[in-house]
């Protein structure tokens, strides 16, 4: 009996320093390079952001690629402070979701950091960030603006997945951006069953619990191994059935709201797609308000998704919404990249040659036909050849 007391006191103190190491490497910054994606931190007024000064962080989406970000926490070429007013001659500030941050490249591969190595004597800022839509693009730029830093330009880039994250969240009566009740399958396709694509949690409840909130809060190193050391431990006993089937990354509720003549009656909350539209056109208006009231020119970018390629046009709807928008908004550019990828539509492999393996992100050589857009349509205000 006695043996079996010094056993179990010796288990409680090695589990109570396990955690206090957990504790402590969690909130210092060793975190970001020993868990992947640590760099993902809430934010209580734009729901999410990427925590400042990481100089070694590491990203995982499909595959590890490394993450830094500058003072303000936007990622970026290094770790580095960022200044009120830039050194150089101008600041061009991008904004977008996962596309514009890049997942899955480093930085050097992504379309803003192809920018920023075309014209060195401009600072570039990337305040994208993955998940994020116009509510935040303006609520972002605001509190930057408001924090006293100066931005010449900036550049905008729509994703198709913007509409679904509209419908998807809402402003508290602070106007802070918050999820709604609904949790959504982000890879749900059209044929899905009805019921799957969307669930409306019940008054009251969250999406997680508060010990998982505190948990996911302070002890990320034993959350993160131990997902993983469970994952592992069920396909080595459990063999190929107990991994995930692959699903294919093909007609997404979340992008084929473009394509005439499909119905999407879930997957878009309560807003529906047409009340969607109107919330992030509504929320890119209140930014334009801003930006024009500080003599900040400002442009549009937008790009297909793989499932544009496949059953759209390259008039696409969201080729023409914004167009319209930059032409009311008086835009600095509208940079189309839907013509560079259609234009190898009858190409068997443009799947694999523009997007990550099995998912609807670009990968290095997407990423570099974006930035050759982006750098022909901008090199008369930016300088250069």
């Amino acid at each position: 009996m006695a043996r079996l007391r010094t056993i179990a006191v010796n288990c409680l103190v090695t589990a109570a320093l396990i955690l206090a190491a957990d504790f402590s490497i969690t909130h210092s910054s060793l975190i970001y390079s020993l868990v992947p994606n640590s760099f993902r931190i809430r934010d209580p007024n734009i729901r999410n952001t990427l925590a400042r000064n990481v100089a070694n962080g590491v990203g995982l989406w499909g595959k590890a690629y490394p993450v830094r970000t500058n003072s303000v926490g936007f990622r970026d070429a290094a770790a580095r402070e960022v200044k009120k007013t830039s050194d150089k001659p101008m600041r061009v500030l991008f904004i977008g979701d996962s596309f514009t941050e890049g997942v899955g490249l480093a930085w050097e591969e992504t379309f803003v950091g192809l920018f920023q190595a075309r014209f060195p004597n401009i600072e570039v800022l990337n305040a994208a960030v993955a998940g994020y839509s116009p509510s935040m693009y303006w609520k972002k730029i605001e509190r930057f603006l408001d924090e006293g830093y100066k931005i010449d330009h900036v550049i905008v880039y729509i994703d198709i997945s913007d509409v679904q994250d509209e419908a998807l969240t809402r402003f508290d009566t602070f106007g802070n951006v918050h999820d709604t009740e609904f949790l959504v399958d982000s890879f749900a396709r059209i044929d899905d069953p009805p019921g799957t694509i969307q669930v409306r949690l019940p008054p009251g409840t969250a999406a997680t619990t508060a010990f998982e909130d505190f948990w996911h809060a302070n002890f990320r190193v034993s959350r993160y191994w131990g997902r993983e050391a469970v994952r592992y431990l069920a396909q080595y006993f459990g063999g190929k059935a107990a991994e995930a089937p692959d699903r294919e990354v093909s007609r997404l509720v979340r992008s084929m709201w473009t394509v005439a003549g499909v119905a999407l009656p879930e997957g878009y909350g309560d807003l529906g797609v047409q009340g969607a539209i109107r919330k992030e056109i509504w929320a890119m208006d209140e930014l334009a308000k801003i930006l024009r009231a500080r003599g900040i020119k400002f442009s549009i970018g937008v790009y297909p998704w793989p499932d544009q390629i496949a059953f759209d046009v390259v008039e696409s709807r969201q080729v023409v919404i914004w167009r319209s928008w930059c032409e009311t908004n008086e835009c600095t550019k509208f940079i189309d990249s839907f013509p560079d990828f259609f234009a190898f539509k009858d190409d068997p492999n443009w799947r694999k040659k523009f997007y990550l393996d099995k998912d609807v992100h670009f990968n290095a050589t997407g990423n570099r036909l974006l930035a050759q857009r982006l750098i022909a349509e901008t090199k008369d205000i930016f300088g250069g050849d």
